[in-house]
């Protein structure tokens, strides 16, 4: 398990291993490009990862640039990912240096990508360790794609309008025909879904309005003898959390993990 290192002497250690491990790799001047600006800086290229990368020192940040790069870097390069080293970072572009249980230290990235460069993809991105050693992420039986399957389960009121984002007509309710092919899916469908996964030994993660353990406890049940595993989705697909009111949220997330967790026996 990874865990943040958040103590400042921790954090300017980790940096400077990943800064000496620039040391003897192959290093060239060239010019960055990205959309909206360019410069110029010294590059490192590991050929064998695909990946170049370079440290840029600015006026609010120190910014670690890489990029995509099979075959050898040109005069010309577009910027593929830009983490800012958390000593000194704002939080546009944050990196965060965090720990395994062997001691290891990593640099982790927000996720926010960027470049240009032709067969560039958001998944050539892989986490980079602060010794400057890039770790292949393999799957069980040399498998090249990992399937996250995970079930929406959700509930709607009768007494409420169904929401535009849900698929709701703007029906005021009792809005019979919207609600009764939502009340289907948790009577019916749910179950035929269980059923084939089942099948295929394929164990679902579940995006759960927290409602439908009141309602629909027979699904959670189910749910526990199959191993599935629950993620919170708001109380309500009728009530949006981005639409509560300001100083709701919190009271909202709080009783929909712990009806959740009472429902389930899981956290």
């Amino acid at each position: 398990m990874l865990r943040p290192v958040g103590e400042p002497r921790r954090i300017d250690r980790a940096i400077r291993r990943l800064q000496g491990a620039l040391k003897g790799i192959p290093a060239r001047g060239v010019r960055l490009t990205w959309r909206g600006g360019e410069l110029r800086t010294t590059i490192h290229w590991a050929r064998d990862d695909s990946f170049w990368w370079a440290f840029e020192p600015r006026t609010a940040r120190q910014a670690l640039l890489l990029g995509h790069a099979p075959n050898a870097p040109t005069k010309r390069e577009s910027i593929t990912c830009e983490i800012n080293l958390p000593r000194i970072a704002d939080r546009k572009v944050a990196g965060i240096i965090a720990v395994d249980d062997a001691g290891a230290l990593y640099l982790a990235h927000s996720g926010r990508m960027g470049g240009t460069r032709l067969g560039q993809r958001k998944a050539g991105f892989r986490e980079f360790l602060a010794d400057g050693v890039w770790r292949r992420l393999t799957w069980p039986d040399g498998a090249h794609i990992a399937l996250w399957v995970m079930p929406n389960i959700e509930f709607f009121s009768l007494m409420e309008k169904v929401p535009a984002g849900s698929g709701g007509p703007g029906t005021p309710p009792p809005d019979i025909p919207t609600w009764s092919a939502r009340d289907y899916g948790n009577r019916v469908g749910v179950f035929r879904l269980m059923q084939v996964l089942s099948r295929h030994g394929i164990r679902g993660t579940v995006a759960l309005n927290s409602e439908l353990c009141a309602y629909h406890p027979e699904i959670i049940e189910e749910g526990r003898k199959l191993g599935w595993e629950w993620v919170g989705h708001c109380e309500s697909n009728t009530r949006r959390l981005n639409e509560a009111p300001p100083g709701e949220e919190k009271g909202i997330i709080q009783r929909t993990l712990a009806t959740i967790a009472a429902t389930s026996s899981t956290r």
